[in-house]
């Protein structure tokens, strides 16, 4: 059995519903994740836990998740419960989070996080390592993964006017409104360049890529 880990979900209003079933079921037959053990758990306003396996849910609740319930009953414990409702309080997460960085700000210490919540990777750490089927294919600062490529978005008043001018500069339309500079391309020269063709450019905003999309691409060019 490879690494197993958990992944814990929460229902707008406290209330569970079947939402979420044919996502998991998709990820589940295209074999990215496998489903051992499915467990739900509601804290009330006064911090108290229930959990409950899928025989023990109301029936019509019980039918939606069916499809994707797992393999292993009572594989997760009462202490995986317990810290998995920590997980519940948003207001922890942001002190756990701010405990890390103010270990490494105040006292100068590294803290090596191993997690596929890239989103908390992205908050928290500067330099990070990618790996893709047991080898190391990125290990450097973050931000370097997209560093080859500058995007930008772009407002101006007539972008059919607009694009020989951006092709002819080096740059691509990537998205609606966004394009990416090539690497030695230059944002001022290209705006001066749309003036001069007579475009009206009202906005330019830098655009940051996340560190999943990031991720995502460099696994997929690997």
């Amino acid at each position: 059995m490879g690494p197993v880990e958990y992944l814990v979900v929460a229902f707008p209003g406290n209330k569970f519903n079947g939402d979420i079933v044919p996502a998991l079921a998709e990820l589940t037959d295209k074999g990215i994740i496998h489903i051992i053990d499915l467990v739900f758990i509601r804290k009330d306003a006064d911090g108290n836990v229930a959990a409950a396996e899928l025989e023990d849910l109301p029936a019509d609740v019980a039918a939606a998740f069916e499809g994707v319930d797992g393999d292993v009953s009572d594989l997760v414990n009462a202490e995986d419960i317990a810290f998995a409702a920590e997980g519940l309080d948003p207001e922890g997460i942001h002190e756990m989070r701010e405990l890390i960085l103010r270990l490494n700000r105040e006292r100068g210490m590294t803290v090596v996080l191993s997690s596929h919540l890239l989103s908390e990777v992205e908050q928290m750490c500067d330099r990070i390592a990618i790996l893709n089927q047991g080898r190391m294919i990125f290990q450097g600062r973050w931000g370097d993964l997209g560093a080859r490529e500058a995007g930008f978005r772009l407002e101006v008043d007539d972008w059919k006017k607009a694009l020989p001018v951006i092709e002819m500069c080096g740059a691509k339309i990537v998205a609606e409104e966004t394009l990416a500079l090539k690497p030695d391309g230059d944002i001022a020269d290209l705006v001066a360049a749309l003036v001069q063709a007579g475009v009206r450019v009202r906005a330019v905003q830098p655009v940051r890529r996340s560190l999943e999309e990031l991720y995502l691409e460099a696994v997929a060019s690997a």
